[in-house]
């Protein structure tokens, strides 16, 4: 909401709690962006999936157990080629 109200010159009303932030500098390729990181976290484990990982706009770091992955998303957007290895930590995820 804050992007559409952001692009259309609109102010949101006082007695509405807004969350999150417009995306404008992005659409926009503003170097003024602050580098932020997203954690997420999966409680239950009753499907396939990485049950966690952190990412920010360059780098992507996924775990499962004892497995890890990092990807930079700049250079690998397709998230094929695990680099952790490079940082001599983790047990790569094959």
């Amino acid at each position: 909401m804050p992007t559409i109200l952001d692009i259309s010159n609109l102010k949101p009303p006082i007695e509405v709690e807004m969350h999150g932030r417009s995306l404008t500098p992005l659409i926009q390729n503003s170097k003024d962006w602050e580098d932020r990181y997203f954690f997420t976290h999966h409680v239950i484990r009753d499907f396939d999936t990485i049950p966690g990982a952190v990412r920010n706009q360059q780098y992507l770091l996924t775990m499962k157990g004892k497995d890890k992955a990092l990807f930079d998303l700049t250079q690998d957007p397709g998230q094929n080629f695990n680099i952790i290895s490079e940082f001599g930590c983790g047990h790569p995820i094959s």
